[in-house]
């Protein structure tokens, strides 16, 4: 959600982290609850964040795929 070398569109970053973690990648979801936490490109949810974050340990912890 950096935007480097293409103009910033934090919704279109937040569709794209949904995404990754729809397909079960930890780290789109640890970034997604980074985005939460943050409130960047959504409103802050803390709750929710902590619901992302845990699916990413989780994920780490099954051995599926590396942060």
């Amino acid at each position: 959600m950096t935007g480097v070398g293409v103009e910033k569109n934090p919704a279109l970053g937040i569709e794209l982290l949904r995404r990754s973690a729809a397909q079960g990648y930890a780290e789109g979801h640890l970034l997604l609850a980074l985005s939460y936490f943050e409130g960047k490109g959504q409103p802050k949810d803390e709750e929710k964040g902590f619901a992302e974050l845990k699916k990413a340990v989780e994920l780490r912890m099954d051995g599926n795929n590396a942060l």
